[in-house]
């Protein structure tokens, strides 16, 4: 018996099983009642997730992206899915066949241009609309993506890149998220304390099958990991410096966009300077990645100057916000976000 062998015959032969779907921990809310103003004072600023109901139906896309569709307007396209190229019909004909323990996950940033048309049927949610990235122009960073990926596909443990909130709008099919408040690391992942380096099981079904079911010695922790099923229709948004996975759990089809509130403008600052940041920023072209925060600055400066006066009253009126670098990996976590750590293949963010 050969325990690294049978590893991954288990991991590409087991189905997703029924006890990983069973707790829903994520607070749900709707868009017909929550306001932007809620939003912010309840989810945004205290830094925790939540899953908004009743907005990506109201999407042209959320009639327009079944896999037929897609394939049928788009299928000639090429599309990066894992580190290859290939075109949209063919990534569904491996879809379709895969029974890899790991299967390429299309996770691709430059959708927008190859399909224009996509970019147009959908809206980035008012809740998630003031991002100070925008200031930068064509010189922010990579910020959104199309994802598509078949069941068991997905993205390891990771948290987003450039201390950068998240929202996710799953289109078409479902997906289990598991996500870790900042300074809470998940079981089986081992990350470096300058945030450098992260070590993770090979795939997504090898974290569920060995680490799973360690959630339980969270029951009752407070501020604890929390979890549940992201459904077609529905956006979820990951806050900054939380720890998430994401696992497919039919063909699911999502777009997703990183971005910088002004409640999180220091966070964000701090993040692009710290002294690592040649390793951690990611993006932009390499040499951009140590200048990044004073063009930041500068362009918020230019046009926002208020987000600053309004971060600084903050800072002195609640404590300094400028902690040390050991401090800010242990606890804001923003660095962790390395391409060969993920089940998408080398990208960084779901």
């Amino acid at each position: 018996f050969s325990d690294t062998l049978f590893q991954p015959w288990l991991c590409a032969s087991l189905g997703v099983q029924e006890r990983w779907l069973k707790r829903n921990t994520i607070p749900r809310r709707s868009a017909a009642t929550l306001t932007v103003e809620q939003f912010r004072r309840e989810f945004e600023i205290p830094n925790r997730p939540v899953i908004i109901t009743d907005l990506v139906t109201q999407w042209p896309a959320y009639r327009r992206w079944s896999r037929e569709a897609l394939e049928g307007r788009f299928g000639d396209v090429d599309v990066h899915a894992g580190g290859f190229t290939m075109t949209l019909r063919d990534y569904f004909q491996y879809s379709d066949e895969v029974r890899d323990e790991l299967p390429l996950y299309l996770f691709d940033k430059e959708f927008a241009s190859k399909m224009p048309e996509l970019a147009d049927e959908y809206s980035v949610p008012e809740y998630f609309s003031d991002d100070l990235f925008t200031l930068l122009g064509d010189k922010r960073p990579d910020f959104r993506w199309l994802i598509i990926g078949p069941e068991r596909s997905g993205s390891s443990f990771h948290v987003d890149p450039n201390a950068t909130c998240a929202w996710n709008a799953c289109v078409v099919g479902s997906k289990k998220w598991v996500l870790f408040p900042p300074g809470m690391c998940p079981p089986g992942v081992i990350a470096s304390a300058d945030g450098a380096t992260v070590q993770t099981p090979v795939s997504l079904m090898e974290w569920f099958v060995n680490f799973y079911d360690h959630l339980d010695e969270y029951d009752g922790v407070e501020n604890g990991p929390v979890e549940g099923t992201h459904r077609a229709g529905e956006v979820l948004f990951v806050p900054r410096g939380w720890w998430h996975t994401a696992l497919n759990l039919e063909l699911s089809v999502a777009i997703t966009q990183n971005y910088a509130p002004p409640s999180g403008v220091r966070r964000v600052l701090d993040f692009l300077r710290r002294p690592n940041r040649a390793e951690l920023v990611s993006g932009v072209e390499d040499s951009e990645r140590d200048s990044l925060g004073d063009q930041l600055e500068s362009a918020i400066l230019r046009s926002r100057p208020e987000v600053l006066e309004s971060a600084s009253q903050s800072r002195n009126g609640k404590g300094s916000l400028a902690v040390s670098w050991n401090t800010l990996s242990s606890t804001e976590n923003g660095g962790f976000s390395l391409s060969s750590l993920f089940g998408n293949n080398g990208n960084t963010s779901e």
